[in-house]
């Protein structure tokens, strides 16, 4: 058991008698809730590009694939500005906490290939009334995600365009 008292921490336990202060930086950690120690990031590519980005919203259907340092899209050479916006938004894509029920039916569904094809990570995402909820493909951990991630994430995807031609 750890209780604090004005920023001391103590702690006893029942394996031994007394009670002893504990520095405070155990007390705080052993005090947190239990989801602030699990991950928020929906996806784990994290630095590294990624090779495929899939993504379907609606009736639009987003093939990307990169070779190089040039996106392509069904043997279309794609603007790498809005693309990197896109991969940003994959990349901070986060939960603000966790959610037991309230997803449904996907809205988004984004797949992720990385590391030379080794891994492939899938999320589906449902806009609610307050923002949105996620879960990732094999999963069933539910996360809330914020409307203003979501519009985050929408924006890039709705951004990514053709490279479009010089003028002559």
């Amino acid at each position: 058991e750890v209780r604090e008292d004005h920023g001391d921490y103590y702690a006893r336990s029942t394996a031994a008698p007394g009670t002893w202060q504990i520095d405070a930086a155990v007390g705080e950690a052993v005090s947190r809730q239990m989801d602030s120690f699990r991950n928020k990031q929906l996806l784990s590519f994290g630095d590294e590009d990624p090779d495929k980005i899939e993504v379907h919203t609606g009736a639009t259907a987003l093939f990307l694939t990169r070779g190089g340092t040039t996106w392509w899209s069904a043997g279309t050479k794609m603007d790498s500005g809005s693309v990197e916006d896109l991969v940003s938004a994959l990349r901070s894509l986060a939960a603000t906490g966790f959610v037991n029920s309230g997803f449904t039916s996907p809205t988004i569904r984004l797949t992720v290939t990385s590391g030379g094809g080794k891994q492939v990570e899938t999320v589906e995402v449902q806009k609610t009334k307050d923002g949105a909820v996620a879960r990732r493909d094999g999963e069933s951990t539910q996360y809330a995600i914020t409307s203003d991630m979501l519009e985050m994430l929408t924006n890039a995807i709705s951004g990514v365009k053709p490279v479009v031609p010089a003028k002559k």
